[in-house]
């Protein structure tokens, strides 16, 4: 245990600060020296841009299979007949549309009254 000169009770200088963090700026500065600066943008382009394509794909995925989804749901409806009739053309029309022309704003709200609706008439979600 180390004391401090000024007395019991005496905080030193550096007490409550948060220390320094060097490293990242050395190894930095280190690769830029020996000509590998790039490198360390490279890596970080790899990262973020592996994330961009992952949430990409994903969207591609729901771009895709909202609509297709919708039409096969709306097309089983229509043929087990009953009380609600769906347009399998028009609801799947209708989610092409607001998957691409509303960038995903009508999404929700279609399927939501879809899935109501589709309550409604067979009692399931």
């Amino acid at each position: 245990m180390v004391l401090d000169r000024r007395g019991p009770g005496v905080l030193p200088r550096h007490a409550g600060r948060r220390p320094r963090r060097r490293g990242a700026r050395r190894l930095a500065g280190v690769l830029d020296i020996l000509g590998l600066g790039g490198l360390a943008s490279l890596s970080v382009f790899v990262v973020f841009g592996g994330f961009a394509a992952l949430f990409g794909l994903v969207g591609l995925a729901v771009a895709v299979g909202f609509p297709l989804a919708l039409y096969v749901d709306a097309r089983a409806i229509e043929a087990a007949g009953g009380e609600w009739r769906p347009d399998p053309v028009l609801w799947g029309l209708s989610a092409v549309v607001a998957v691409l022309v509303t960038n995903f704003v009508l999404s929700v709200p279609l399927a939501l009254y879809y899935l109501y609706r589709r309550h409604e008439a067979i009692g399931t979600p």
